[in-house]
């Protein structure tokens, strides 16, 4: 759906979009930048299915029975702005991670550790797909700095 609305702003043929990426690739444009249309397109509030609807320009038939998988036929709020931007980030987080390895800075383990913090974060707040078990693992990790050994950790 973000990507849907992503194109309808940008004037692309927001039917036939069915990923954020085609949306990226339709404009030629930089994971930074696609974060920046995120920003001036979707707002931050979760969407409604008349929301959407009325954003496309469409019914809310049309909505369920064209767009919306079985899944997700019955959802009555969409955190559009959030998966976009956590989508965007992360790819554009991936591509970092692999310059910094190809590169191989003095303070690459530091560097990769920040990046590792922002995914995790992001995976928490933006795209919600963390638990409290993973956020308890990761806030010991922390602890011992990017540069400690889990197998090291005991945890009990």
């Amino acid at each position: 759906l973000a990507a849907k609305l992503l194109a309808k702003y940008k004037s692309l043929q927001w039917d036939k979009v069915l990923r954020l990426e085609e949306v990226q690739a339709k404009l030629g444009i930089s994971l930074e930048e696609m974060l920046l249309v995120t920003e001036d397109a979707l707002h931050p509030e979760p969407y409604n299915p008349e929301e959407i609807c009325r954003c496309l320009g469409i019914s809310l038939e049309e909505l369920r029975t064209q767009i919306l998988s079985p899944n997700t036929q019955d959802v009555l709020i969409f955190k559009l702005y959030q998966r976009a931007k956590h989508v965007y980030s992360e790819a554009a987080r991936v591509l970092q991670f692999k310059k910094i390895c190809e590169e191989a800075p003095e303070n690459m383990v530091q560097l990769l550790g920040e990046l590792m913090n922002q995914s995790h974060m992001s995976c928490r707040d933006m795209y919600e797909c963390s638990c409290p078990e993973l956020d308890q693992l990761v806030d010991i990790c922390r602890c011992f700095g990017n540069t400690s050994q889990l197998m090291h950790l005991k945890i009990i």
